[in-house]
């Protein structure tokens, strides 16, 4: 791989004696490193710098009525803010009808990308994500069709990877809600290797998310599995052999449990102690937990401590 340059140039853009003389080369062995100078940085001479919007289309999206049930319960994906958890969107949690496409909302081939431009979320995220089906998409939503000479992933690694310059450039309303202005949008720049090359640094990245994704499935089920075991050691469904002292059980309101295991009562005290606890920490009103059952419960227990 090339090495790349010092980050300081002189202003004619070429590397500079100085620089040359901090990186142990000549300026005629870096300018020989293939690189050049970019408002991106330093960057492959094959690349370019292209704004957003010579990259791809920029399309707007729309809600149906919702109140027109002719509009919804289709099988066309309708994607919202909430929808945008994964890299490929695979499904919706609503979807709308052909009719509803014609009447509100936008239709988009798969293979686009669909960027939050507005919504509290914006705060401390950028969700985006490539659908895999064509789908429709609300107004809080942008979407990026690629030009014919950009690689789809590689357009969203690269957004991914700029994300918290995106994230800066928000405007933020007096109520907290986000905005991206479609003009920052447009305008917005990234890197643009030959098609070929980006083809390839999107299969690289690609195979990584797929590794990334089987080892937390993995680790999910073994989090799953550990669970599973905790309860069983906890309970006494599972025992050590060589603290068996008795294979008997005996039930108690949590369930059943060795015999040779000690199972404390509480006392009145902690009966009531436990009771307040459970309603100050579910914070729940008050009328929900006051039934007359309870009310007469807490004074029983009340009169037995003053004894």
């Amino acid at each position: 791989m090339p090495q790349s340059p010092p980050a300081e140039t002189s202003e004619q853009g070429t590397p500079s004696a100085k620089d040359s003389s901090k990186a142990g080369l000549s300026a005629e062995a870096l300018a020989k490193v293939g690189y050049k100078k970019t408002p991106l940085g330093w960057l492959p001479r094959e690349w370019e710098v292209a704004n957003i919007d010579k990259s791809c289309r920029i399309l707007s999206g729309g809600t149906p009525k919702k109140d027109e049930e002719r509009f919804w319960g289709g099988d066309i994906p309708w994607y919202s803010a909430k929808d945008l958890k994964s890299f490929f969107l695979k499904t919706s949690i609503d979807q709308v009808t052909q009719e509803g496409v014609q009447n509100g909302t936008r239709l988009i081939p798969k293979g686009t990308i669909l960027i939050l431009v507005r919504g509290m979320m914006l705060n401390r995220d950028l969700p985006l994500g490539i659908v895999i089906t064509d789908s429709t998409f609300n107004q809080d939503l942008k979407a990026l069709i690629p030009k014919k000479n950009v690689d789809v992933r590689y357009l969203a690694y690269s957004l991914v990877s700029r994300k918290r310059r995106l994230l800066g450039l928000v405007n933020r309303s007096s109520h907290g809600t986000g905005k991206i202005e479609t003009s920052t949008l447009r305008s917005f720049k990234i890197a643009l290797p030959p098609l070929p090359e980006q083809q390839q640094i999107a299969a690289i990245l690609s195979a990584w998310d797929k590794v990334i994704e089987r080892t937390q499935a993995l680790i999910a089920a073994k989090e799953e599995r550990r669970k599973g075991v905790m309860q069983r050691l906890l309970r006494g469904k599972v025992r050590l052999d060589e603290f068996i002292q008795s294979k008997g059980t005996f039930k108690t309101k949590f369930g059943d449990y060795p015999t040779d295991w000690k199972y404390p009562k509480l006392s009145p005290e902690d009966n009531l102690h436990t009771l307040l606890t459970i309603l100050k920490k579910g914070r729940l009103a008050i009328r929900a937990y006051m039934t007359k059952r309870l009310l007469v419960r807490c004074t029983l227990l009340l009169r037995r401590i003053r004894q």
